[in-house]
């Protein structure tokens, strides 16, 4: 860890992330802005056995995200959601394909992304894809309702015909490597749970089911701009270099905006002026930069890289966030690096995460503010 510059503002910043390296019990941590551990959740809870030397995205916990001040909410990639209380036993759990990201509402509601094989069909001929759904539980884990994005998309003005290309792109790309829908249908039909027929369709060559990717999901608040509504659903689509607002209560898609300027994008976020930070993660660059774009306008307004620019490059997970202060949170997912800096792009200050090495690709999946009140309840 390393302070760049000491900054009354955030004494009272306080962080919350998950170490990959912690499988098969993951753990997730809130740091102070000195680095020092205020609590943590470790829980071995529906995770799959080493024995079976699960892919690195089946280990540990896939995102983490505080509940009700003192609870946590855990992604179990491709297998449930679980509600830790403070001491890390499990409140409840919900058995769903989770994977990437949860979106609080003030009821205490969430929802969580949630990934399924899906049927279509491509120029006549059927496929499997695999869509991405929208699950909406209750505060004890229930499954209130759900909503299939790929319909979102491809029933869009606005990105059915982008969908309907890349997925012959990818259809495609999987007849040059020998796949067929055949291999596709024959997973699927396994008599295995779930998420081993997900992870076996993810692992196929050329990734052919995996169309959309969507690794952020957001629920929205007012926006000055007019540009969406307060409950819309802002999402990130990492394999189409699309970001969209989904409208929940009609299935549509409201704003999409990405391809051509985005590369492997994660944690978008709204902001109450109409634009949107994102961390555009630069794949197809080898350097990634934060973004911020105006939705009405559909520009990009401001800009950050690092000096120099390739010494920030997290080509999967990592993200950003405005923090209470009004600096800027990076998460550098692969280094296990957290940086925050001023809104004219200074370096303030650096935290790179203690741990056993790196296992898979990521070291963190991402780093989230936390309230100082919610700490301090924590150490009580």
């Amino acid at each position: 860890m390393s302070r760049v510059e000491a900054d009354a503002d955030a004494a009272d910043l306080y962080f919350l992330y998950s170490v990959a390296s912690t499988y098969p019990r993951p753990t997730a941590t809130i740091i102070d802005c000195s680095g020092n551990v205020v609590h943590r959740w470790s829980s071995g809870a529906e995770q799959v056995p080493p024995r079976l030397n699960p892919p690195s995205f089946l280990r540990g916990w896939n995102h983490v995200e505080l509940y009700e001040d003192t609870g946590l909410l855990a992604v179990v990639p491709l297998h449930c959601v679980l509600c830790l209380n403070s001491s890390s036993d499990v409140v409840w759990k919900a058995n769903i394909a989770a994977h990437h990201d949860v979106a609080m509402a003030p009821d205490g509601a969430c929802y969580v992304l949630v990934e399924r094989p899906k049927r279509v069909r491509c120029e006549g001929a059927p496929w499997i894809v695999l869509d991405n759904e929208v699950v909406e539980l209750s505060s004890k884990g229930d499954v209130v309702r759900r909503w299939s994005l790929y319909d979102a998309l491809a029933e869009s003005d606005e990105c059915g015909e982008y969908l309907a290309e890349q997925l012959r792109v990818r259809m495609a790309e999987a007849h040059r490597c020998g796949v067929k829908v055949e291999d596709l249908a024959a997973i699927v039909g396994r008599r295995v749970p779930l998420r081993y027929r997900l992870a076996a369709l993810r692992l196929l060559p050329g990734s052919p089911a995996d169309l959309m990717h969507a690794n952020t999901l957001e629920r929205l608040g007012q926006c000055a701009a007019g540009v969406w509504e307060v409950g819309d659903m802002l999402l990130s689509f990492r394999n189409l270099n699309l970001l969209a607002i989904v409208r929940l209560r009609t299935r549509s898609v409201i704003w999409a905006w990405g391809p051509g300027y985005l590369s492997g994008q994660h944690q978008p976020s709204g902001l109450p002026d109409g634009d949107i930070l994102l961390f555009d993660n630069g794949v197809d660059r080898g350097r990634s930069r934060i973004l911020r774009v105006s939705a009405r306008a559909r520009s990009i307004t401001w800009e950050y890289t690092a000096t120099p620019p390739t010494s920030l490059y997290s080509e999967v997970a990592g993200g950003c966030q405005l923090l209470s202060t009004g600096d800027i949170l990076i998460s550098d997912a692969q280094k296990g690096r957290l940086i925050i800096i001023s809104p004219a792009g200074k370096v303030k200050w650096t935290h790179v995460v203690e741990g056993p090495p790196r296992v898979g690709r990521a070291s963190v999946y991402r780093f989230a503010e936390v309230s100082g009140a919610a700490a301090r309840r924590l150490t009580c």
